[in-house]
């Protein structure tokens, strides 16, 4: 028996979906115990979760978190009771940050499961966004902005496609998540504007889509009453001109735009020829124009592949991305082509209630591209996580070499100029360490204060510190002894 060509093409879209998804969680799982999650802030609410025996976001209660962000308080429970069997600080660093360096994988699973059936082309722009959007930024493991905008890409798709119940509560669960960063509330809006839209183009479906679209609008209502009860200092103060200049000027000038231009124009010439490829039929000028199309996805190919190169070179630098850590702040306007590309292939999928022939063929911009796509996320986010893994490795040994029982960051000069240099040194010391610490890390002179006290305390950010009796409740046993 003759299997259909549909379900050949079905077969193969799964395939190739599944093993982009996995390269994207076998990336993620070398992060994670690469030490990747503790890079810049994440070292400090790791310790801070260990030491207090809870998330770093709870005080009392978790309406009380840290600028009203919620959501490491359902996150990071698992490294807190995984703390009660192990001490090993690889291991719970990496249960840590698995729920952060594996939200691209579930992101896209997410997506494949929604969409797969009716509408399976919007893979291609879901990838673009998961993988590519973010990937400067993405080595800060831990940042909530871009967990925020992994999970928002399967309520984007969702917008364009029927739904069963399993789908809408995970889709409910999603949403609820984007009420923990102010970035939430545009995130709400913009996929409430594209399910307009396609009810806009299908007036069959106007209730369905509105009642979608104010569900979404009503998250993003709540968002801004949550900012108004919990307001986000930290972003206020950042979204003055001088300090967005920088910020751009920190993350994003260079190598990290040059490459994101080159994806941009791979998802043009992919948008184009999914656009002119459907207008051909088997005339000879509409051959021509179909071989026209297969150039432009090669040239889509071509475009991806010469970001992919930018982006590899930049990585090999640790200090070409020791800022990208700014990067976050603007990972929404720098995805905007890929929403739109989704909107336009999404609204024109629900109009016609069939996918674009050309999005489940076997042609350059569909199955050469997400490879290319896949394959840039896991070598760019390898690269900076073997010299994240080097960088702490050579951090350890020289503070445990020292002679001195505190070790003051004057002497290790060549932390100078990468990522480590950051005020949350001491913690990636101490969190990589484990718990029982025989020397301390000290930042800055005014950070000596604490040691002077009776008893002493160790400064482990200059707002805080950790006692030195290994008596004192708490996480962390310190016991400093001078070398030899």
């Amino acid at each position: 028996m003759t299997t259909p060509a549909l379900s050949q093409s079905d077969r193969s879209a799964d395939r190739l979906s599944w093993g982009l998804i996995a390269l994207l969680a076998f990336t993620g799982l070398l992060a994670c115990f690469a030490t990747l999650p503790l890079i810049w802030d994440g070292a400090y609410q790791f310790a801070n979760t260990l030491q207090h025996g809870r998330p770093h976001v709870y005080v009392g209660s978790w309406q009380h978190a840290y600028q009203g962000r919620f959501h490491t308080w359902f996150l990071w429970w698992p490294v807190v009771w995984a703390s009660k069997f192990t001490d090993h600080p690889l291991i719970l660093q990496a249960i840590y940050g698995m729920p952060f360096l594996l939200a691209p994988a579930f992101s896209l699973a997410a997506c494949w499961w929604i969409v797969r059936k009716q509408s399976p082309g919007l893979m291609l722009w879901a990838l673009f966004g998961i993988a590519i959007g973010p990937l400067p930024g993405q080595c800060f493991a831990i940042n909530d902005s871009i967990l925020l905008h992994h999970l928002l890409w399967p309520i984007f798709v969702a917008m364009f496609v029927g739904l069963s119940w399993p789908k809408i509560v995970l889709l409910s669960v999603l949403a609820f998540f984007q009420l923990a960063q102010p970035m939430g509330i545009a995130n709400c809006v913009g996929a409430a504007i594209a399910g307009v839209l396609v009810a806009w183009a299908r007036p069959d479906l106007r209730r369905r889509q509105f009642v979608r679209a104010g569900l979404l609008l009503a998250v993003a209502v709540l968002g801004v009453a949550r900012l108004i009860a919990y307001p986000d200092s930290q972003a206020a103060d950042e979204a003055s001109p001088m300090e967005v200049i920088k910020r751009w000027h920190n993350g994003v000038e260079g190598l990290p735009l040059a490459g994101m231009i080159f994806f941009w124009l791979a998802a043009l010439a992919a948008g184009l020829t999914t656009w002119i490829g459907d207008r051909c039929d088997d005339t000879v000028d509409h051959r021509r124009r179909r071989e026209f199309c297969n150039g432009l996805g090669w040239l889509a190919v071509a475009c991806a592949t010469i970001g992919a190169a930018f982006w590899a070179g930049w990585a090999m630098d640790e200090q070409r991305w020791r800022l990208a850590v700014d990067y976050r702040r603007f990972v929404l306007p720098l995805s905007l082509p890929f929403f739109l590309a989704a909107t336009i292939e999404g609204v024109v999928t629900a109009t016609r209630q069939a996918s674009i022939p050309r999005t489940i063929a076997p042609v350059p911009e569909r199955r050469a591209l997400p490879i290319i796509l896949a394959a840039t996320f896991a070598v760019v986010l390898v690269i900076q996580s073997s010299l994240w893994f080097q960088l702490v490795r050579r951090l350890r040994w020289e503070v445990n070499s020292s002679a001195q029982a505190v070790v003051h960051k004057a002497s290790l000069p060549w932390t100078r100029g990468t990522a480590l240099d950051h005020w949350s040194l001491p913690t990636v010391y101490l969190a990589i360490e484990g718990r029982h610490q025989h020397k301390a890390l000290l930042f800055a002179d005014e950070w000596a204060a604490p040691l002077h006290e009776s008893p002493p305390r160790i400064p482990i950010v200059q707002w805080e510190s950790y006692p030195v009796d290994p008596g004192a409740e708490g996480y962390y046993r310190f016991d400093l002894q001078p070398r030899p």
